[in-house]
C-alpha cells in the first residue's frame, strides 16, 4: 500500500513542480541535494560555504552578486538555523527565503513522509507560483477581479477551491 501512494504521490510532485525545472536556488547549506535534484532545482550557492562555520561578509556579499546575476528565485533554510543572515540576503537580492522542515515531526501537520514532501513541494510551489503571479499578471488587473487556482500558502484566509485545496479562488480589489 505505501509503495502505491508513493508512486501517485511522486507523480503528483513531478508534475507540480515540472514547470520550475532549472530554477535557481540557494541554500543556507549543502542540505538539499536529494530535493533537489528530484525537482530539478538548480543549486548555485550556500550561504553557509562550510557546515558549522558562519558565512564570512565577503562571502555573503559574493553570494548576493552571484544570485543577482544568476536570477535565484528562493533561498532554502531550515528551521533550526538562525534566520538573521538569510533573510538579510533575502531582503537585499529580493529573493523570498523559504523554511522547510528537512524530517518528519518539523511542524505538527508533518507526521509521516509523504506528508512531508506534500508540505514542501506545496510551500516551494506556491512561493513560485507567486513570485510569477506578481511578475507576470497582477500590475495588470486594474478592476476588481475572481482569481483562481491561487496558492492556498500565500492565501490563508481566503477559501479553499473544493477540487483542490491546495489552491484558493478569491476576490481581489485592484
Amino acid at each position: 500500500d505505501f509503495d502505491r501512494r508513493l508512486g501517485e504521490a511522486e507523480k503528483r510532485w513531478d508534475a507540480a513542480l515540472a514547470p520550475y525545472r532549472g530554477t535557481k536556488v540557494v541554500t543556507y547549506h549543502r542540505s538539499w541535494p536529494n530535493f533537489c535534484e528530484r525537482f530539478g532545482l538548480d543549486v548555485i550557492g550556500y550561504v553557509e560555504p562550510k557546515p558549522g562555520i558562519p558565512p564570512s561578509p565577503a562571502h555573503t556579499i559574493q553570494l548576493m552578486a552571484t544570485m543577482r546575476r544568476e536570477g535565484v528565485k528562493l533561498l532554502l533554510v531550515e528551521p533550526y538555523f538562525d534566520e538573521k543572515t538569510p533573510n538579510s540576503i533575502g531582503r537585499e537580492t529580493g529573493v523570498p527565503v523559504l523554511v522547510l522542515p528537512p524530517s518528519v515531526g518539523g511542524e505538527k501537520p508533518i507526521t509521516d513522509y509523504l506528508k512531508l514532501f506534500d508540505h514542501n513541494v506545496d510551500a516551494v510551489l506556491a512561493t513560485l507560483q507567486l513570485m510569477l503571479f506578481e511578475a507576470t499578471t497582477e500590475m495588470k488587473l486594474v478592476q476588481p477581479t475572481f482569481i483562481v487556482a491561487h496558492p492556498t500558502d500565500v492565501s490563508p484566509l481566503a477559501r479553499a477551491n473544493d477540487a483542490n485545496p491546495a489552491v484558493t479562488d478569491r476576490f481581489e480589489l485592484f
